[in-house]
């Protein structure tokens, strides 16, 4: 029997479309909307914290505003006040401690077609019929001591048309764009607009020459209502940008309220604009492309700022503009993403531009190496993957999988004992099912994933955050908006049945299965963070005193101890049969194990990256934690020690091996293979040597279950009686690392589905490396060898993967990974691996 990668092409991703984003006063964090959603993102560690959702299932939100409570230097997420407001015709405030909606209020006005925060602090809104609107979030603006609200405060303008941009200026103007050609400007101390700005709706279009006609193309004059989308201030020359319907991108003199320039180098509406510094702008809109422009001055170089690369200052080549006249000209344009640009952000502090659109990913760009095309992207990003919210759960036999999706879940039946065994020559029978669960009168359907049934929940109650399977396939626990839902399966009947949960009243950030019927909890009561376990027999709700760390906790995951399992526990580590792993917003990781009721913290590999990963042995007698970064180390969790391994106590993976816009998602341990799964390959390496050294180096305290203050000192690690000596005569370890098994999943309906024949044709694979063969529809073959130059082998590249679980029979490995397809697809593009 063969090691095998199964492919399933069972889980499609949301089609969805960014109207809006936004970066923080602190560059820091991203938030973009789409549809009644916002996703909030952490830059530095390239991770999706978390999606936020209106219950309203009609909202769309059109723009973002960040407010910081007081002036820092550095902000963490909970400094801010998030807003937002769109075409629902609601402005939302959110909680960004619990990640949740904390109060709202109408706009009194319709459609609010944009938002921005006004010199005095309020935030004004563009409405639908035609006015000006703003609404306090202070209660005392010029008091120290100020309180949150959300209040209408005025109706500041009116207008027979509507108000489809605001600009906010620091001296109390506001510019409106209307959808009648027009650009009003308005004081805020007064009852109406005092000047206007009159946009010709002409504009000048080549026509298509006939094939009959032979002189030159002449130009046609079009007539239209322009609708001025987007507008922009630039201070330090007094001068107002905007992007209209036509395509053309305006710079006004507003002391003589003319025009300046006029740059037509879009071939639609342009929808967004934004300024990196007085002599720097971006324009974007439905065309696909974003437009460099510069003011050209004594020198042709812009500086900007690279924190992100460690450099306070970098400078804009701009050779494109030398040798032009003085004043704004367009240096260069890009194509960013596919399909149209509805939103652009600037980072001030890092020197990023980001754009999207309906193509349902982000781009950014480093605008200080705009012009070179292999360093310009600085990454891609795809809302619909969260390394913290797993899209597929499976069961401990893995012949369950439960993918979720934004309103319902799916549940599907995956052969994987007769997939797995189609190729094989010396396997036992396909009637050996002892693995298999009973389902239909214990009649098997070989080859072919079957979806049993759909979840479908209430669209009022929010969008699923996350669901989980029970290890052995019969309890589905699911977590929106409002609460927690606990349904029971009984698959040889296939019916679904609803367990009341009682506890609606929990704010619950996070959950996980620690067995079939106990369900750990993670919730905000009484002002603080607590976990407590569900059990779902007797409907009692526990709490979990000894973990009392008090952390938001936006991921937990649950490892067993195969010892207790599978064969006797011979070793002399005592740890005990659950573990748990909890990843925290602030970026801080702690492992528990439950049964002895103690915890620890795991080492950060620094302030740009989070630990994203972490798989534990066969006997969680040592674990290996992976970064955002692409850095892993090993660390030993009866010693609490980071363990250095072939001379090193962190390790990082070469940039060829994975993309430069993949996220680790999974990892597992097996033996002394370690395979990790990204967003858009799969790999594995081995650990080759003894990793229990004598000088291993300690990184974090122990929990205050085992740590004295008193004595500020560790155990040494020791070496183990049990280790054989290599050909040096040193001890040599004899590492045994099991599986990571995960056990999550979605969802509720009765509805029985014809087969389909999901399985993706497969491709022969030989020590990582594609030959040619025939397309079957059959796993591949997949060979752990050492005979590969590096370090690190690629089983599978080129494929977009969103969850991946390993499978052990017969003590082989079946790697079972489910694709799906994105529409901006750039995996192909870029070339890396061996």
């Amino acid at each position: 029997m063969n090691n095998k990668l199964i492919f399933l092409n069972i889980v499609y991703l949301d089609d969805i479309c960014i109207h809006s984003s936004s970066f923080s006063n602190c560059g820091r964090y991203l938030a973009f909307s789409y549809a009644n959603n916002v996703s909030i993102y952490e830059v530095s560690s390239n991770s999706n914290l978390k999606t936020l959702s209106d219950l309203d299932s009609d909202a769309s939100f059109r723009s973002i505003i960040w407010i910081p409570y007081k002036n820092l230097e550095y902000y963490s997420l909970s400094d801010y006040r998030l807003f937002t407001v769109g075409l629902h015709g609601i402005i939302n405030e959110w909680d960004l401690n619990l990640l949740r909606p904390k109060r709202s209020c109408t706009s009194y006005g319709g459609a609010i077609f944009s938002g921005v925060l006004s010199h005095n602090s309020d935030i004004l809104i563009a409405c639908d019929d035609g006015s000006v609107r703003s609404f306090s979030i202070w209660d005392n603006i010029e008091s120290n001591e100020k309180h949150e609200e959300l209040n209408f405060r005025k109706v500041h303008l009116r207008h027979n048309k509507r108000i489809l941009s605001l600009c906010s200026v620091e001296d109390g103007r506001v510019f409106c764009g209307t959808s009648d050609s027009m650009i009003l400007i308005c004081d805020l101390e007064k009852e109406n607009y005092s000047k206007v700005i009159k946009i010709s709706s002409t504009r000048s279009r080549k026509r298509v020459k006939n094939e009959n006609e032979k002189s030159e193309n002449q130009g046609v004059l079009e007539e239209n209502n322009v609708h001025v989308w987007c507008l922009l201030y630039i201070s330090s020359e007094n001068t107002l940008v905007s992007g209209d319907s036509n395509g053309n991108v305006m710079f006004w003199d507003i002391t003589t309220l003319t025009m300046s320039y006029l740059f037509t180098q879009h071939n639609n509406d342009v929808l967004s604009l934004c300024l990196i510094n007085d002599d720097t702008l971006f324009s974007a809109g439905l065309d696909s492309k974003v437009t460099l422009y510069t003011n050209n001055k004594s020198t042709n170089n812009i500086p900007l700022n690279d924190e992100l690369n460690g450099n306070n200052i970098k400078e804009l080549d701009t050779n494109s503009t030398k040798g032009t006249t003085a004043g704004w000209s367009v240096s260069g344009f890009k194509y960013p993403i596919r399909g149209d640009i509805r939103t652009l952000c600037v980072n001030h502090v890092h020197g990023l531009v980001g754009s999207a659109g309906n193509s349902g990913s982000i781009s950014l760009l480093r605008a200080f190496k705009f012009f070179d095309n292999k360093k310009s992207i600085y990454k891609q990003i795809y809302p619909s993957v969260s390394k913290f919210i797993p899209v597929v759960s499976m069961n401990s036999t893995k012949t369950l999988a439960l993918c979720r999706y934004r309103h319902h879940c799916d549940l599907w039946y995956v052969p994987v004992s007769n997939m797995a065994s189609s190729r094989d020559s010396d396997t036992t029978s396909v009637s050996d099912r002892s693995s298999d669960i009973d389902l239909f009168n214990d009649n098997f359907y070989s080859n072919v994933p079957y979806k049993l049934c759909q979840m479908k929940m209430n669209k009022n109650k929010g969008r699923i955050n996350s669901c989980f399977l029970s290890p052995q396939g019969d309890v589905v626990a699911i977590l929106n908006q409002v609460g927690i839902q606990i349904l029971l399966l009984n698959l040889k009947e296939l019916s679904v049945s609803q367990v009341k949960f009682e506890y609606q009243d929990l704010i619950v950030s996070s959950m996980a299965f620690i067995s079939n019927y106990e369900l750990m909890i993670n919730h905000f009561s009484e002002g603080k963070y607590l976990f407590s376990i569900y059990n779902v027999k007797d409907g009692s709700l526990s709490t979990v005193k000894y973990l009392d760390f008090n952390k938001h906790v936006i991921k937990i995951s649950v490892h067993y101890n195969q010892t207790f399992v599978d064969f006797p526990n011979n070793s002399q580590f005592k740890g005990g049969k659950v573990w748990c792993v909890f990843y925290c917003l602030d970026g801080n990781v702690y492992v528990s194990d439950h049964e002895n009721s103690n915890y620890f913290t795991l080492p950060r590999f620094d302030s740009n990256s989070r630990i994203c990963s972490v798989s534990f042995n066969v006997n969680c007698e040592f674990l290996v934690a992976f970064s955002t970064s692409f850095k892993y180390y090993v660390y030993d969790t009866a010693a609490l020690v980071i363990v250095k391994y072939q001379g090193k106590l962190i390790h990082t993976i070469q940039r060829h091996i994975y993309n430069p816009n993949a996220v680790i998602l999974n990892s597992f341990c097996i033996s002394n293979l370690v395979i990790v799964q990204t967003t858009h390959n799969i790999f594995y390496f081995k650990l080759n040597e003894d990793p229990f050294a004598l000088d291993s180096e300690v990184r974090t305290p122990l929990s205050n279950k085992q740590f004295d203050p008193t004595n500020n000192q560790h155990r040494d690690i020791s070496i183990r009686d049990k280790h054989n000596r290599d050909k040096y005569g040193n001890k040599k370890g004899n590492i045994v690392i099991g599986p990571r098994r995960l056990y999550n999943i979605p969802s509720i309906e009765n509805t029985i589905y014809e087969p389909k024949r999901v399985v993706k044709p497969s491709k022969i694979y030989k020590h990582g490396v594609k030959v040619k063969g025939k397309r079957e529809n059959k796993p591949e073959i997949v060979k752990f060898t050492d005979d590969s130059s590096s370090k690190y082998t690629i089983i599978v590249k080129n494929e977009f993967i969103v969850h991946t679980d390993i499978l052990m029979k017969d003590s082989k490995v079946n790697i079972i990974s489910f694709k799906a397809t994105i529409k901006d697809d750039f995996v192909r593009k870029k070339k890396y691996g061996n």
